[in-house]
C-alpha cells in the first residue's frame, strides 16, 4: 500500500502546510494533532488497495470540530463516505466556512486518531463509523 499524507494548518491567507510519501505513523499523528488543536485540514491517500484505485481520508479540523471523509475510487465510481456522530441530523454546523450536518462531525479528537490508525494500518475505515 502506497500513502501519501498532505496537511494544511490555519485558514486563508496565514495557512501553511505540506505533503510527503510514505508517512511513518508518527508523523500522520503529529499532523493531526497540529492540525487540530486549532483549525485546517489533514489528508491520508492510499493508492493501488485491495480493488480501489485510490483512498483518502480527510479530516477538516475548526477549533475542537473535526469533519471527517473518505473517497473510494474504485475506477468506475467515486463514492465518498462521511463519519457517523451522535449529533442533530439536519443542524447545519459551520466547519471552516463549510456547513456540515451536525450528525457528520465529531467533537472527540482520539476517535479522529483512532479512524486514522486503522486507515493507516489496515487501510479501510469500518462502515459503523463512516457510512
Amino acid at each position: 500500500m502506497k500513502l501519501s499524507l498532505s496537511w494544511v494548518v490555519g485558514f486563508g491567507a496565514e495557512c501553511q502546510g505540506g505533503r510527503t510519501n510514505d508517512p511513518s505513523w508518527s508523523n500522520v499523528e503529529s499532523h493531526l494533532r497540529e492540525v487540530c488543536e486549532v483549525s485546517g485540514s489533514v489528508t491520508l491517500e492510499a493508492a493501488n488497495l485491495s480493488g480501489f484505485e485510490l483512498l483518502s481520508l480527510q479530516v477538516v479540523a475548526d477549533h475542537g470540530m473535526f469533519a471527517m471523509t473518505l473517497g473510494e475510487d474504485d475506477g468506475e465510481d467515486y463514492t465518498v463516505r462521511s463519519y457517523l456522530g451522535s449529533g442533530d441530523a439536519g443542524k447545519a454546523v459551520d466547519v471552516l466556512g463549510d456547513a456540515v450536518d451536525a450528525s457528520a462531525v465529531c467533537t472527540d479528537f482520539e476517535t479522529v486518531v483512532d479512524i486514522f490508525r486503522g486507515f493507516f494500518e489496515k487501510g479501510c475505515v469500518p462502515r459503523n463509523l463512516m457510512a
